[in-house]
């Protein structure tokens, strides 16, 4: 009876590459003394294939390590090592209700993969000894690699001692909702119905009713008990992929493939909880508004995060969702949570509280199923930046109302709105934060007016004040040219031209007043630079000092087409002297009225076009085509149209000289961010179909103007 233990249904098998099918369980024994142990070692001849004087020594080597571990008796018992604990569970949605577990069998010592760790498990030692990782033949030796060192040695032979006798008879499946206690054992896996498949590991699989966000574990058993339990996996939640059709097109030669990710009016279940633990609710839901522009993403706990602001006016309101009732008026900042595979799981409005210092201005609540919206109202989110500089590392995101009067705001995940306190009141398209001040907060205001200076705020961080938003000051940007003569405005700087730019204090008085700080603006020299219209700007990845922007100009203008610009701030002092430089302008065969832009991890900028009426318009309907998303050097070479949004799906034409002459709202690209893929890094960028206007194409909701999130994937 002790040799059927030591040696059950081992017997012939002699490199782990063949599956040996489990004996039935045996009667649990109480002990097996250790002598009997060494009288069957002594009685083992060496397996065909394996070295004698080599098996010799490994019968010695197992000795040595049963009689170093104390023991007299040896029990059967489930394995309790941590290399004994599964470590790869998965659970897959089957989209129908059901979910898929997946693992592989671990029992730390039994290299043949038979069930128990015995004597026999000296065999494939014997086989493998020698092989490696790095060599051929793993596949077949590395259950054979005990202590898991990447090679098949004589240290593999300790863990058969300090592991001897333990057995697996199965597996229990256990459930919990959120991967803590209470677990639930839901169901028992024999070890008979495992199999050896690919890369000769013996594996598991199973399928049962289950639903998105259930949490698993699977914990070995013999007949004496549990061993030890696996890591735990979660069901994930059912993914959503947009069914509305593509808005974009991507051109020739562009290396890229578009993905509609979500189309205006499509509903996902609404987000719930503590970011960045949020769960979909199972009943209610929430629908991607109109007008997505301004956009940030972040990755945590697995999952992609995605802000997307709304540039909606005050005084026009928009659903939530078909199982919420109630509107929000004015913008918003609506929060997305998506998978690897970039299909959304839930979303959510960020902002529940609108604080101006200790101060609540307004909130916006889910009560007794409606949104129930108070106080101050937001209008005209359109770009922004989200950043990790503030908020204890946590990701924040920095919009700004284009309105005459807008603010400066950081989103905070918890859902309070702050409003950045003397960050100068203009039409903020964006607050472009800089990275190089480490204790200091220093924020680049661009104003998507006519005749307006760029902005900086800046601020010193310390404990009262951790992120640098309750005081500070704000400056204009006064630029000069060779001669030192101050310049109005843009208007004669030539491309590739570097310029001295310093900075002007603007009255503490003003910074709540934006008619008065234009007044005070436009009142002197050296009060700032005017530019046409600076729209959306990005930092340099690989030089955070430089800072891209755009002007996108006007017809009849002196910057008819619009500008890119870079803006060299002094790494020393955000207050310091810096350097402007007109980068290049737009035109015939170039980009036409530059919107949002964004620079990639390779150093590559991408422009977004939304054209401005009168020549901007006339010059690409004679290039017979329609508004899209410019790819360039740093230095503006190289020039690419890359993405054309494309409205043939609603309007039947795409050109902008037809859409001129059938009287169709022009849409435009907006909000482009880099972001990682499966494939690569890619870009995730919105469009806002102004002329969709029809509930019936927004999923039946009032959602103001059709539009898309849409991801451009790397062609390999």
């Amino acid at each position: 009876m002790t040799a059927a233990i030591l040696l059950s249904a081992c017997g012939t098998q002699d490199s782990g590459s063949v599956d040996v099918p489990a004996a039935e369980p045996l009667p649990q024994l109480e002990t097996v003394p250790l002598e009997s142990v060494r009288e069957e070692l002594l009685l083992q001849r060496a397996p065909e294939g394996v070295d004698p004087q080599l098996y010799g020594t490994l019968q010695r080597s197992l000795l040595s390590a049963l009689e170093a571990s104390g023991q007299e008796r040896f029990s059967s018992a489930a394995p309790d090592s941590s290399l004994s604990a599964v470590d790869d569970l998965n659970v897959t949605d089957n989209g129908d209700g059901t979910a898929t577990l997946n693992w592989t069998y671990r029992n730390q010592g039994d290299g043949d993969l038979n069930s128990e760790v015995n004597i026999a498990d000296l065999t494939p030692i014997g086989i493998h000894l020698g092989k490696s990782d790095s060599g051929s033949g793993w596949e077949a030796a590395q259950a054979t690699d005990n202590d898991r060192n990447g090679e098949v040695n004589i240290s593999d032979v300790t863990p058969i001692g300090s592991n001897f006798l333990r057995r697996v008879d199965g597996y229990r499946i256990q459930r919990s909702a959120d991967g803590n206690e209470p677990w639930e054992n839901v169901q028992d896996v024999l070890f008979a119905q495992s199999a050896i498949g690919a890369g000769m590991q013996r594996g598991f699989s199973l399928q049962l009713d289950s639903s998105g966000g259930m949490h698993y574990r699977v914990l070995p058993y013999d007949a004496g008990g549990e061993g030890i339990a696996g890591n735990v996996a979660m069901h994930p939640w059912p993914g959503f992929s947009t069914s509305g059709p593509l808005q974009a097109v991507a051109m020739p030669d562009s290396g890229l493939a578009l993905q509609a990710l979500l189309t205006v009016g499509d509903e996902v279940p609404l987000l719930v909880g503590t970011w960045p633990d949020l769960t979909p609710d199972p009943a209610l839901t929430f629908a991607l508004t109109g007008k997505p522009d301004g956009l940030g993403q972040f990755e945590a706990n697995g999952y992609h995060w995605l802000w997307v602001n709304h540039e909606i006016r005050r005084g026009t309101s928009t659903d939530f969702s078909k199982t919420i009732g109630g509107q929000i008026e004015g913008a918003r900042v609506s929060l997305f949570m998506f998978n690897q595979d970039w299909q959304c799981l839930g979303g959510m409005n960020l902002v529940s509280n609108i604080m101006d210092g200790g101060t609540e201005l307004g909130s916006v609540k889910i009560d007794s199923g409606s949104v129930v919206q108070s106080g101050y109202i937001f209008s005209l989110f359109c770009s922004a930046q989200l950043t990790t500089l503030f908020d204890d590392g946590l990701p924040l995101f920095l919009p700004g109302e284009e309105e005459d009067d807008g603010f400066a705001w950081a989103m905070h995940t918890d859902g309070h709105a702050e409003r950045i306190e003397n960050a100068q009141s203009m039409a903020r398209e964006t607050n472009i934060p800089l990275s190089i001040y480490p204790d200091t907060t220093a924020l680049i205001g661009l104003e998507d007016r006519t005749g307006r200076p760029i902005v900086l705020y800046v601020d010193a961080r310390d404990g009262a004040d951790p992120d640098g938003f309750s005081g500070g000051a704000s400056y204009v940007l006064n630029i000069e040219d060779g001669d030192g003569n101050f310049l109005q405005n843009s208007d004669g700087m030539n491309p590739a031209e570097a310029y001295k730019a310093t900075w002007a204090a603007i009255p503490l008085e003003h910074y709540a007043d934006a008619a008065a700080y234009h007044a005070w603006s436009e009142g002197g020299d050296e009060r700032g630079t005017d530019f046409l219209r600076t729209e959306d700007g990005n930092i340099d990845p690989m030089n955070p000092s430089h800072i891209y922007f755009v002007s996108t100009g006007g017809n009849g203008s002196y910057d008819v087409y619009g500008s890119l610009f870079r803006l060299e701030m002094n790494p020393a002092d955000p207050l310091g002297e810096a350097t402007l430089t007109m980068v290049t302008q737009g035109g015939p065969g170039s980009f036409i009225s530059p919107d949002n832009v964004t620079i990639d991890s390779q150093g590559m900028l991408y422009i977004m076009e939304d054209a401005n009426t009168g020549a901007p318009k006339t010059q690409i309907a004679t290039e017979n085509r329609n508004c899209g998303i410019w790819r360039m050097a740093l230095d503006g070479s190289g020039q690419q149209l890359v993405i054309q949004q494309d409205q043939t799906p609603y309007d039947g034409v795409n050109t902008m000289q037809e859409l001129l002459d059938g009287g169709i709202n022009i849409w435009e690209t907006s909000g482009i961010i880099p972001v990682p893929t499966m494939a690569g890094e890619g870009l995730l960028f919105a469009v806002q179909a102004d002329s969709v206007t029809s509930t019936a194409d927004m999923n039946g909701g009032n959602y103001l103007n059709g539009g898309q999130l849409v991801l451009a994937l790397p062609v390999q």
